[in-house]
């Protein structure tokens, strides 16, 4: 349906429904009400409308071909969608929301704007940006793996050239550290350190994600140690609190990150890439999965005293999610599987939770 369509429905139905509610309250309490009755359906006429247009989009997102291939779903120009594309965008929630929140956390408080707008911008522009310059390089040494695995990325389909992805990763890490010298020595070192364990997974003769274990264990040290850790160094010095949030991400992240290697197990094989359900088959790391879930709430719940209450109450609901479609694997409107999709908000619920003990 066509918006002008769409646009006549909506007026249809609602001047139906207005003459039906003039008739009725002016029976029931006077027709000197009808001005206060045109008004309202004013504002439900444009509701209703919006109502529809936000409905059809969502129904297009759902339709997980179409969000592949023309992700993002926004009107630029075709190269420009390839470029945000390939930052993978949805994985930076966590450097951005979580980051925020991290702030927050070492404040103690709850302030906007924080105590130097500048110091806090850098910080959380430093880490997406370190974020997506890892989903470049990763996206640069796997073309090959992704025309088998994810061939509607923008380099297995042509939409980005190598040079051209290298070029915006150097950009993007030199902006990284700019912005993080911005911020102070601290918080320097710890995107440094991040930036660096960032290139060993993904960049050859090291890269850490072609080795059994220490695929998971390196993207455990960046989303679950460095990042936490690193935002907090921003206005708090490094305390016993985000040491143990830190430890039971590391232990979550250590298990939940194979929930991306189930679907990509064929190229992943093909070209070595020993991760947990290469080597151990798809069940065992479902089992390693909800183990590793288990234990990081379990780790919370022991530690409430700590990291506060608020982190076991948020995040037993998200990681049930998790677990769920772990064994149920479904579409999503992001790039890879709901699974996937639960395991980034159980990050950001863990340190949202976190969050709040510290500033109520």
């Amino acid at each position: 349906m066509n918006r002008s369509l769409r646009l006549v429905k909506s007026i249809s139905y609602r001047v139906l429904s207005i003459l039906l509610q003039v008739i009725i309250v002016g029976k029931i309490i006077g027709f000197q009400w009808t001005w206060f009755i045109l008004a309202l359906n004013g504002v439900l006429i444009l509701a209703y409308y919006l109502h529809e247009i936000a409905w059809e989009r969502i129904v297009a997102l759902l339709d997980n071909t179409g969000i592949r291939y023309n992700y993002p779903r926004v009107p630029l120009p075709q190269k420009v969608k390839a470029i945000v594309a390939n930052a993978r965008p949805y994985t930076l929630i966590l450097p951005l929301f979580g980051g925020y929140f991290m702030i927050q956390a070492s404040l103690g408080r709850f302030e906007v704007p924080t105590p130097d707008p500048l110091k806090t911008i850098s910080a959380i522009l430093s880490m997406v940006l370190i974020n997506a310059t890892g989903n470049y390089w990763n996206s640069i040494v796997d073309v090959d793996i992704d025309r088998v695995n994810k061939p509607y990325r923008p380099l297995p389909r042509g939409l980005l050239s190598v040079r051209e992805a290298t070029l915006i990763s150097v950009v993007g890490a030199l902006l990284s550290i700019i912005f993080a010298a911005l911020v102070g020595l601290p918080f320097l070192l710890f995107a440094g350190a991040t930036l660096i364990v960032t290139g060993l997974y993904s960049i050859p003769p090291v890269r850490l994600k072609a080795r059994f274990m220490l695929n998971n264990a390196a993207q455990a040290v960046i989303r679950g140690i460095l990042g936490p850790v690193a935002m907090w160094s921003v206005y708090s010095p490094i305390g016993m609190p985000v040491l143990v949030l830190s430890g039971m991400m590391f232990v979550f992240i250590m298990g939940a990150q194979s929930i991306k290697d189930i679907p990509d197990i064929e190229g992943d094989r093909q070209f070595a890439i020993k991760t947990f359900p290469v080597v151990l088959g798809v069940q065992a790391t479902q089992t390693i999965i909800v183990m590793a879930t288990i234990g990081s709430l379990v780790m919370a719940l022991v530690t409430f005293d700590t990291i506060g209450l608020f982190v076991p109450l948020l995040f037993l609901p998200v990681a049930a999610a998790f677990i769920y479609f772990t064994f149920r694997p479904r579409g999503t409107i992001t790039e890879n599987q709901l699974g996937w999709t639960f395991m980034y908000l159980c990050m950001v619920t863990q340190i949202l939770g976190f969050t709040l003990g510290r500033i109520i």
